[in-house]
């Protein structure tokens, strides 16, 4: 990606991009098939921890979000407990990645240097969102798991990651 992007290849560093967002969705999708790197699994298990404590499940879940990712509400120590879990990679990381990839590819095409300011700005709306964010997603049980389901994105990863 920085070949293309030094080399100002707008085609090729568009191709790597799509690749690599196409990468973190089937990525995502399998690790939502393992429980335990599932942010919806951990989620409900936060929820059930907060009727124990008779505590609120949402500002719960916020902390464990916080915990995930920015460790504040000013990003203190960012990605301090990052973890490759579903949830995280569509929820969050992919979306910091396409602000990236996004003011990377404005940077090339317009021949400017890259906005890091900007982009810091917006990130930190990114993650802010993310922390609030009340969704949970679907928890897959492992009962209604499917292996084959996972060896068949592990493969499309491979094919799609083999092009580069």
């Amino acid at each position: 990606m920085m070949n293309a992007y030094s080399n100002k290849n707008l085609k090729l560093f568009d191709n790597i991009v799509l690749v690599m967002m196409k990468s973190l969705a089937l990525l995502d999708h399998a690790f939502n098939l393992m429980p335990l790197r599932s942010l919806p699994c951990h989620l409900e298990t936060v929820s059930l921890f907060a009727l124990l404590v008779n505590d609120s499940p949402a500002k719960l879940h916020e902390d464990f979000r916080l915990q995930l990712t920015t460790w504040g509400y000013e990003g203190e120590i960012l990605d301090y407990a990052s973890k490759m879990w579903s949830g995280l990679l569509s929820g969050y990381y992919k979306l910091r990645w396409k602000t990236f990839f996004e003011f990377l590819r404005s940077s090339l095409a317009e021949g400017t240097p890259f906005n890091q300011q900007e982009y810091e700005i917006k990130v930190k709306r990114i993650e802010s969102s993310f922390v609030r964010n009340e969704t949970l997603g679907d928890c897959i049980a492992w009962k209604d798991q499917n292996i084959f389901d996972l060896a068949a994105l592990i493969e499309q990863i491979i094919v799609l990651t083999s092009e580069f």
